[in-house]
């Protein structure tokens, strides 16, 4: 392949371009990383910040039209005490409002029992927040199981709310 001086400056120039400082110091690159083009540096960067702010929540417009709505409906209701089962009424309401069409989101069953555990979970956990006083001691047996059951509870939240979310 023969290239003509004019090919070869272009070239050298435009690989030039491709690696420059602007990027090299960021504490977001590791290792070998500042050697690579900027526009893989800055690939890089931004994922690092994406992580970052993973408690930014990302919807489409219908999806938030639609909670405008119900927040606007809500606030146009009295408000109302929650006890146990006025808890319980309102996760199943909201678990009921959402899309009637069924989702596929994995090779599992189907969400009716889910449903139904998940209202015992907030019917339960509704009843012991009632009854605990904030000086209460616990034992720390029960401390840990609370902390693991929300991880739990947060995990499949952020799973299938993540797989509702690409379904539209």
């Amino acid at each position: 392949m023969e290239l003509t001086r004019k090919q070869l400056i272009r070239i050298i120039r435009e690989e030039a371009t491709k690696s420059t400082k602007k990027y090299d110091d960021d504490p977001a690159l590791k290792g070998d990383q500042d050697e690579l083009p900027d526009a893989l540096q800055k690939g890089i960067i931004d994922k690092e910040e994406e992580e970052k702010n993973e408690s930014m929540i990302r919807v489409t417009r219908k999806q938030f039209i639609k909670m405008l709505r119900e927040e606007m409906h809500l606030a146009e209701k009295e408000p109302v005490a929650l006890d146990a089962d006025g808890l319980a009424g309102m996760i199943a309401d909201i678990v009921g409002s959402i899309d009637d069409e069924p989702q596929m989101m994995g090779d599992g069953g189907r969400a009716r029992m889910a449903k139904q555990q998940l209202q015992q979970i907030a019917s339960a956990a509704q009843s012991l927040h009632d009854k605990l006083n904030d000086d209460d001691e616990i034992p720390e047996w029960t401390q840990s199981k609370i902390a693991v059951a929300e991880d739990n509870i947060d995990a499949v939240s952020g799973h299938l709310g993540y797989k509702m979310d690409n379904e539209e």
